[in-house]
């Protein structure tokens, strides 16, 4: 959802109209691989209605059919110009380290590009000099993030956070009273709730 929302249309717009934009997606759980990976299988989707799985894509059990291979490669340019716009880092994950990286991006590109800043996973932003993840996190969030990036920058900012199925037992009982679905509550948001 994430990648889909606020990487691919935002970067299929950018492309159709010329709209100047720049991501910063800031991995602080996958590989920067992995990402590429599931960046490549929707290449594939959207342009060639073409399913890759991420098994075929890791190719433990069978080489990568050349002919994806070859699509890929066709493509070159547009791979050039999407590592243009998107910046996926996944050696910065103290928030000093993330607020530098915009701050630099932003004053080697300028102020008439749009920049998207994404944290993916904010529970893994490390805690530095601070008490408390809580703590790191809760400064991050409204002192560098909204005072700075947000507000002076104009940078639109997204912070994930996973919903942590594992702790909790979720269930919403219909009128019979069986459990019929799930439904996640505040408390299945993962380490931060901040």
């Amino acid at each position: 959802l994430m990648r889909y929302s606020f990487i691919y249309e935002p970067v299929k717009f950018a492309l159709k109209t010329g709209y100047k934009l720049k991501i910063l997606l800031f991995i602080l759980e996958d590989s920067k691989m992995l990402v590429y990976k599931h960046i490549y299988a929707h290449f594939l989707w959207e342009n060639y209605k073409i399913y890759i799985s991420k098994k075929i894509l890791d190719s433990k059990t069978e080489p990568i059919p050349q002919k994806y291979i070859d699509l890929l490669k066709k493509n070159v340019e547009f791979f050039k110009v999407f590592e243009d716009m998107v910046y996926i880092i996944d050696d910065k994950t103290d928030q000093d380290e993330i607020l530098d990286t915009c701050q630099k991006c932003y004053d080697k590109c300028g102020e008439e590009y749009h920049y998207i800043g994404i944290v993916d996973n904010y529970a893994n932003i490390d805690e530095g000099n601070y008490k408390t993840k809580y703590e790191a996190v809760s400064t991050f969030s409204r002192k560098r993030v909204r005072r700075h990036l947000c507000k002076k920058l104009g940078f639109s900012f997204l912070a994930i956070i996973q919903n942590d199925m594992d702790s909790e037992k979720f269930a919403a009982r219909n009128n019979t009273g069986n459990i019929s679905a799930i439904e996640p509550t505040l408390g299945s948001f993962g380490d931060i709730k901040i």
